[in-house]
């Protein structure tokens, strides 16, 4: 499950994108859909519209089930990257291969690999590209199993959801610097890359 805070164009600094994956799928739903029908009114839970101890209750009812969590943040300010007319599809596809590229690596004997991202993230004309090119990186990598791409509506998608939640905390850490929140995901955190380097 992927999705992002912040945005690609020229306001805010940071651009993050985080993968949100748990071996258990099931009971991570009922966690957080229980969540959301005790504590979030339209039922979908955005990152930055919880109040901090919400999202202290979350994360505590989250040590229910395993999670982990790669992610990439991005120093808009210190790449041309964001600074001139590139597509932001291209933006988005060139940040997230790094992340794409290190769970392929890592998850070579499966014979299968799901990648679900937030629909309203991509232009639909880009879809079918985007799709494309992950499973291009796949076998630039020596992966020759079944990559699946899939779009979802995250009002209808809790774990996609909780993607938006990790994200929103790394987020915060590198925008607001605001780590109470960031340490406590810490130890779930499996992978983190900065770019462009240098500006770290």
């Amino acid at each position: 499950m992927i999705d992002e805070s912040g945005n690609l164009g020229k306001a805010e600094k940071y651009f993050v994108l985080t993968m949100f994956n748990t071996d258990n799928r099931k009971k991570a739903k009922r966690v957080l859909k229980k969540f959301q029908n005790t504590h979030i009114s339209n039922n979908e839970i955005k990152g930055s519209h919880l109040d901090l101890p919400l999202k202290q209750t979350l994360l505590s009812e989250m040590k229910k089930f395993n999670y982990n969590i790669h992610y990439i943040v991005a120093d808009k300010t210190k790449t041309q990257l964001f600074q001139g007319k590139v597509d932001k599809n291209l933006i988005y596809n060139y940040l997230l291969q790094f992340i794409v590229i290190k769970v392929i690596k890592e998850n070579s004997q499966l014979p299968k690999i799901c990648f679900h991202l937030d629909n309203h993230t991509i232009k639909v004309k880009s879809l079918n590209s985007f799709s494309d090119y992950i499973k291009l990186k796949a076998f630039e990598n020596n992966y020759y199993g079944d990559i699946e791409v899939q779009y979802y509506d995250s009002h209808k998608h809790t774990l996609i959801q909780a993607a938006d939640i990790m994200s929103n905390i790394v987020w915060n850490k590198y925008e607001k610097n605001r780590n109470h929140l960031y340490n406590l995901i810490q130890p779930n955190i499996k992978t983190s890359f900065k770019f462009p380097l240098s500006s770290f």
